[in-house]
């Protein structure tokens, strides 16, 4: 017998491999972050884990298929990490899926999603001004970027919003 746990966005949910002594050996010599699929039959535990949201439940293994097997990760995927801040953004999409970072996502999504409500609920109007513009000549050097295969048109990053909300004032919205 050997329990694995399987992790995706919403959390963990414990796999148990009973009575098949050649699963157990295929599933302990995958790499770690191996995406498989999974057939079973979800059941109650008989020790539930109250730490885990799926704590309840686990998948009694039928079988299982491997997708994609994982290469050795420059990032161990848990909330503490060794890794240099370089490697975890060289390998982001690695250190995105730590559910230490995923909390930050969904709090800076509930942060931001509380105060659109709170900005609607007041009659403000969101809108997104452009962030590439054509260059021009007044305040600090512009930071170019190069557009397009063939003609290379440049761009640059606006410095300031200002003309976008003055167009918008005159355009009468009051609250954006």
């Amino acid at each position: 017998m050997c329990f694995v746990d399987l992790a995706d966005f919403y959390g963990l949910v414990q796999v148990a491999v009973v009575n098949q002594p050649e699963l157990v050996k295929k599933f302990g010599s995958l790499p770690r972050e191996t995406l498989v699929e999974v057939n079973g039959i979800v059941q109650l535990r008989k020790d539930p884990n109250p730490s885990l949201a799926s704590g309840k439940v686990e998948i009694v293994l039928d079988n299982f298929t491997v997708v994609s097997a994982s290469a050795l990760s420059p990032i161990v995927v848990e909330n503490k990490t060794d890794a240099l801040e370089e490697v975890r953004l060289r390998h982001r999409y690695l250190d995105l899926r730590r559910p230490s970072m995923q909390d930050m996502l969904r709090f800076r999504a509930k942060t931001l999603s509380v105060i659109r409500k709170f900005l609607e609920s007041n009659n403000f109007l969101e809108v997104e001004t452009p962030i590439l513009v054509r260059p021009s000549i007044e305040g600090a050097a512009p930071y170019l970027v190069e557009a397009g295969v063939e003609n290379k048109e440049r761009f640059a990053l606006a410095q300031s919003p200002q003309l976008y909300k003055q167009m918008l004032m005159v355009a009468g919205i009051p609250r954006y």
